[in-house]
């Protein structure tokens, strides 16, 4: 690696272990420490050169999956606690390389839980809900709600408002999640 991406990937790696262990010393939820160590891992893989396609399957719902990547993995985490209150099992996969698909594994989330909500936080054309739709409309097809930026214009403002104005939230994740079981057969 170039020394000034592997020095900017050690600070990186520095302030997560940071970061980390004032979590594991707090009595923050597991949840938090998940999405600490899946950073912490990431930044090693990057640092070694790593592609890996392996995903990372944060919990093993039932009723419906959802496939995320980028911020919205966190997200994704927040929305399975809500639909959890409600007494609905959400698999959240962290799918962290688009390309190539982890097929497999997905085919396998499709079958077992018979909905999917993919969640990015672009547009939703061109992107993992489409590779998403794509495959398994050929392979498994199921109820597949992607949930991102819909084809329109972009805004600008403050993260958290444009999120918001997009409908990048938990709630709204939830809803779609709902949506997808609703629609199963």
């Amino acid at each position: 690696l170039h020394k000034s991406v592997k020095n900017m990937l050690d600070r990186a790696i520095r302030k997560q272990a940071a970061r980390k262990e004032e979590l594991a010393q707090s009595e923050s939820s597991d949840r938090l420490r998940i999405y600490g160590e899946l950073l912490q891992a990431n930044l090693w893989a990057i640092q070694k050169g790593a592609r890996s396609v392996n995903v990372n399957n944060y919990y093993d719902g039932k009723d419906v999956t959802i496939v995320a990547v980028g911020m919205m993995v966190q997200m994704a985490l927040k929305a399975a606690d809500i639909l959890s209150a409600e007494g609905i099992s959400a698999r959240v996969l962290d799918f962290h390389t688009i390309k190539p698909l982890d097929q497999e594994l997905l085919l396998a989330a499709a079958k077992e839980t018979g909905a999917i909500v993919t969640t990015e936080e672009h547009n939703i054309i061109g992107g993992l809900g489409s590779a998403v739709a794509e495959f398994l409309s050929e392979n498994c097809p199921v109820p597949v709600i992607r949930h991102g930026v819909n084809d329109q214009f972009g805004r600008s403002g403050k993260a958290d408002q444009v999120l918001a104005a997009y409908g990048l939230t938990p709630e709204v994740l939830a809803d779609k999640a709902r949506q997808a079981i609703a629609k199963k057969g």
